[in-house]
């Protein structure tokens, strides 16, 4: 068991931040899987955007948005154990997982719904409690009802980290929205003297916002992806046991030769 990446426990901002370290390490990896993935869905959407109505444009983008972020998590979990890997097997993967995620998003999303029947606050609390149900069903191979309960089971001792991750991703995502549609129009008017779309608040989106949508996700499995590593190091021992696997790779590699050369003289 090998890493590239030290196993420890680190705070939230932490994760936060190495995820974006993490990303910049792969640069064409995450770039060419974008392309493959966040281009085609960002067209889509705007296409709606524009054709149809932005509301419907953000409910496709949010639903796609969920699903996109599969391949991304695959990615970065085989980038931290793997020497090579291959983007077709991340997109084979990731379009096999679309049934049990599916699964998944149903799951979850009936239990923020029941959350909603209470207050607000309930159904943050459930997002956050369920919110690495993804990552088990993706690489724990877990059905969607086990995903849920295992997601639950790795929150429930860090209950408040989950919330506040759940909150902070969320933050973020809206965030990314934001700068697009004001720095994406300040571009435009500013340096490149063109027209800008209509405001996202007069039409309800804009492509301007909707890319800050889409460019936010690889980032978001990725630091989610990152946040449950934190948790099962956390939970499991996870930095201990490669820690064992080190030593015993070391000591194996400064076994002395010398009976074997006594054997030979």
């Amino acid at each position: 068991m090998r890493t590239h990446l030290e196993l420890r426990d680190r705070s939230l901002v932490d994760v936060l931040d190495l995820a974006l370290r993490f990303m910049r390490q792969y640069p064409k990896k995450y770039a060419t899987l974008s392309a493959a993935v966040i281009l085609p869905w960002f067209a889509i959407c705007c296409v709606i955007g524009v054709g149809i109505d932005w509301v419907l444009a953000w409910v496709v983008a949010i639903i796609a948005g969920t699903f996109a972020q599969a391949p991304f998590t695959l990615l970065a979990s085989r980038l931290v154990f793997e020497d090579k890997v291959p983007l077709s097997s991340v997109m084979s993967d990731g379009l096999r997982a679309i049934p049990k995620m599916l699964g998944v998003r149903i799951v979850q999303t009936l239990l923020v719904t029941v959350g909603l029947l209470g207050v607000v606050v309930a159904s943050i609390w459930v997002g956050s409690v369920v919110m690495y149900a993804p990552e088990a069903a993706l690489l724990e191979r877990m059905t969607p009802g086990a995903s849920i309960s295992r997601a639950n089971r790795l929150v429930g001792g860090s209950s408040g980290d989950g919330l506040l991750a759940f909150v902070l991703l969320l933050m973020l995502e809206v965030g990314f929205v934001l700068i697009g549609e004001y720095a994406g129009r300040s571009l435009l008017v500013d340096l490149l003297q063109i027209n800008p779309p209509e405001s996202m608040w007069d039409a309800g989106g804009s492509w301007l916002a909707m890319a800050g949508f889409w460019i936010f996700v690889p980032y978001r499995a990725t630091a989610r992806f990152l946040a449950y590593i934190n948790l099962r190091t956390r939970a499991e021992g996870w930095d201990v046991q490669t820690s064992f696997f080190a030593l015993a790779a070391r000591a194996k590699d400064d076994e002395d030769p010398a009976p074997i050369s006594r054997r030979a003289a």
